[in-house]
């Protein structure tokens, strides 16, 4: 979820246009609780304790569940990925019928797609919306 809400991003990072462009409702965002969750335990780390103030801290998830599409995955994909964290985050993308599930996470990339759909970094889903037309106007999930 830092992907979206990490104020400080490197000059190189993707971060701020995917945000940018969620914002200006250019895709769909899709969450369950378990990304939500996820996000909130990685704010919880000294490392990123250090990074940000609690002010961003506590207006992402409130923005993210008003500007996001919630899912409830009923279903798992148990042991595509390394660990179950990453095998949720899968069968949330599933379940929303998202277009590509963007992650930072090297392992969960390593997949590289599952029942047809890729999983993409920051960096590659801004490549993938310049590129292809169609996915304009798309649906994605993110990892924490």
């Amino acid at each position: 979820m830092n992907v979206l809400v990490s104020p400080f991003p490197a000059r190189e990072s993707a971060s701020p246009w995917i945000r940018e462009r969620w914002l200006a409702n250019e895709f769909t965002l899709c969450l369950s609780n378990h990304i939500i969750e996820g996000m909130e335990r990685a704010f919880a780390k000294p490392d990123w304790r250090r990074r940000l103030s609690e002010e961003p801290v506590k207006a992402a998830v409130p923005l993210l569940e008003a500007r996001s599409e919630h899912v409830q995955p009923v279903d798992t994909v148990p042991g595509v990925a390394e660990d179950r964290e990453d095998d949720l985050v899968l069968t949330t993308a599933i379940t929303a019928r998202a277009d590509v599930p963007v992650t930072g996470d090297r392992l969960l990339r390593e997949i590289d797609r599952y029942e047809g759909v890729r999983i993409l970094a920051p960096g590659e889903f801004l490549d993938f919306r310049d590129q292809e037309p169609e996915s304009k106007g798309g649906r994605i999930s993110s990892a924490p």
